[in-house]
């Protein structure tokens, strides 16, 4: 599989499937940046807790194409927020998942 097909893939079922989210980063010398994104989100199992997972939790998946969109350079950082369903979750980790050297999805851990 080519990494454009996985985009394609990933855009077309966070098109069917996912949800509206917002992406928030603050920096203490700038206005707080804002921006609409396309997640899929889910809870962790019990089996997945541990190693820094704690239960309430939730996995994150965000597609580099909506990530593009933001405009935000770099990748998504430890303590910026995402806002779902009305529910602010702080990111924990961020797991960039790469094939054949480019980005494919990017994977938060996120809590709250």
């Amino acid at each position: 599989m080519t990494p454009g097909r996985a985009i394609t893939m990933l855009d077309r079922q966070l098109s069917k499937h996912g949800q509206a989210a917002t992406f928030i980063r603050e920096a203490d010398d700038a206005p707080a940046v804002m921006v609409p994104v396309r997640v899929h989100i889910r809870g962790y199992s019990a089996k997945e807790t541990g190693g820094g997972i704690n239960q309430g939790d939730s996995a994150v998946t965000i597609s580099p194409t909506d990530w593009t969109k933001t405009g935000i350079a770099g990748l998504p950082e430890r303590l910026d927020r995402i806002r779902v369903s009305g529910r602010e979750r702080v990111i924990e980790n961020v797991d960039p998942v790469y094939l054949a050297d480019a980005l494919v999805r990017l994977d938060l851990q996120v809590r709250g």
